[in-house]
């Protein structure tokens, strides 16, 4: 360690980013310094003689904070251990004796955690944003299982909670990101960040008051992950019409369902989520100039309920879709059931030759966008796509942001567009204001007429596929 000349240590030292690691010792308490990383995260430490190792050694304070953990904090508890030593006592060891007291009353593993805040997570309770509708406290909660599975159990699972530190979580995720944790899934920055989301939240909760878990989480001071990819991906003109009309096909790769599906997303600007279990009695003035689509709450990913005006294409869209209104759903799966929202993200981009637990090859499946010749996209494109349109048209964000139901912010006493909505509207992303049935409307029949427009005339021959592809599973 570079020794530095001794100075007090201040909030500038503390708070500064510098080019390399920096230490800093304190001249109002020796043994007392602080190390800064370039990232500006300054640990403190207090060095002293330690007789059974015969020679000096750090102890690891704390980490900075502002407010809960201050500079004269640290020091007095630098002093503090000072005088201990000063007594003849072995710090280190009484530390390690505190440790193992403190798992043997907890004990608690990262397995047994992972079980308990499922059990919390997916225990069902009344809802309010849902007026009161019993549900899931994390309707997503099998997502957290699987990546629990996946990633959190092999590599963590045995160790007490208590005792996991940020460079146990700092390992995970790196082994996560390169694909060591486990072989049947595919290392990416992805699959490393939304297992250290999930981990995050697991270890927060256990570290609230009155749980005594952990006394914090250990997912704090980690290596910064790769950033996400810009979402600005929209089809132009030409890809708009090529899809259109290539769902279209006889020979299309995929259930007629899942075509509609596609085109009905695009004509409504919704989540894939909140339409694909929709049943007809859901409906309302169907053929009328005021035709409407009741989402509930619980479909919803803000969780209250969209009025969601229905163009005339779209109306053509759910013509062909419902074929008896005693069937269960309008898009249903060869099964006649609900298909699962990231079914039409397989659909779209296709799945590649994979392995099932038996050991057995399974073929890949060919997606749309390999089918027609397109360039790789995602159903929530089609989002971006349709509000792409509509900042083309002169609506604006704010506006656009009533049918994409963002949550909007304020400028003052005027309601303001969320940062969010620029990802859409090929600028801004929106959030949304009290829903204004006429200005939604304006707009989707405004992306109609846009649409009808691009797509043009159905062609006489519908062009033969580019490859002889085999059918979907």
């Amino acid at each position: 360690m570079p020794r530095k000349a001794r100075q007090t240590i201040t909030k500038r030292h503390c708070e500064s980013k510098p080019k390399a690691r920096v230490f800093v010792h304190d001249d109002r308490c020796p043994g007392f310094f602080v190390s800064v990383t370039t990232k500006g995260v300054a640990t403190f430490y207090f060095r002293y003689w330690n007789k059974t190792l015969k020679k000096q050694v750090p102890q690891q304070l704390g980490v900075y904070h502002a407010t809960d953990y201050t500079i004269e904090k640290a020091r007095a508890e630098a002093f503090h251990l000072k005088a201990r030593v000063g007594a003849g006592e072995d710090i280190a060891r009484t530390a390690r004796q505190t440790r193992a007291r403190n798992a043997k009353l907890t004990g608690v593993t990262v397995n047994a955690l992972i079980t308990q805040y499922l059990d919390y997570i997916k225990e069902e309770v009344p809802n309010a944003k849902c007026g009161g509708l019993i549900m899931p406290r994390v309707t997503t909660w099998k997502e957290y299982r699987g990546y629990f599975r996946r990633f959190v159990r092999p590599t963590l699972g045995h160790l007490i909670a208590s005792e996991v530190t940020n460079n146990h979580i700092a390992a995970m995720i790196r082994d996560v990101r390169d694909g060591k944790v486990n072989a049947k899934y595919k290392g990416t920055a992805s699959n490393a960040r939304v297992t250290l989301e999930k981990t995050s939240a697991m270890f927060t909760w256990a570290a609230e008051a009155g749980r005594n878990i952990v006394l914090s989480s250990p997912c704090h001071n980690l290596p910064e992950l790769e950033p996400k990819g810009e979402r600005d991906r929209v089809l132009t003109d030409d890809e708009i019409r090529t899809l259109w009309w290539g769902l279209d096909r006889p020979d299309l790769p995929w259930p007629r369902s899942v075509a509609l599906a596609l085109k009905f997303q695009l004509c409504t600007m919704l989540r894939a989520a909140e339409f694909l279990k929709s049943t007809p009695d859901e409906l309302v003035g169907l053929g009328s100039n005021d035709a409407e689509f009741h989402v509930p709450a619980q479909r919803v990913k803000a969780r209250r309920p969209i009025v969601q005006p229905l163009s005339s294409l779209a109306q053509e869209v759910l013509a062909e879709a419902i074929e008896s209104e005693d069937q269960p759903f309008i898009f249903p799966s060869d099964k006649g059931k609900a298909p699962h929202p990231r079914a039409l993200g397989v659909a779209v981009n296709g799945k590649p030759p994979y392995r099932l637990k038996s050991g057995r090859e399974v073929g890949g499946i060919t997606g749309i966008c390999e089918f027609l010749g397109m360039d790789k996209w995602t159903p929530h494109t089609l989002r971006r796509t349709a509000a792409s349109l509509a900042y083309d048209l002169g609506f604006s964000e704010l506006e656009i942001g009533y049918c994409l139901d963002h949550s909007n912010g304020k400028d003052g006493d005027k309601p303001r567009a969320a940062r969010v909505t620029g990802i859409y509207a090929r600028g801004g992303v929106i959030r949304r204001v009290p829903v204004k049935q006429v200005k939604k409307r304006e707009i989707l029949a405004a992306i109609d007429a846009e649409l009808r427009r691009i797509i043009g005339e159905k062609p006489k021959l519908l062009p033969a596929p580019l490859l002889a592809l085999p059918k979907a599973a």
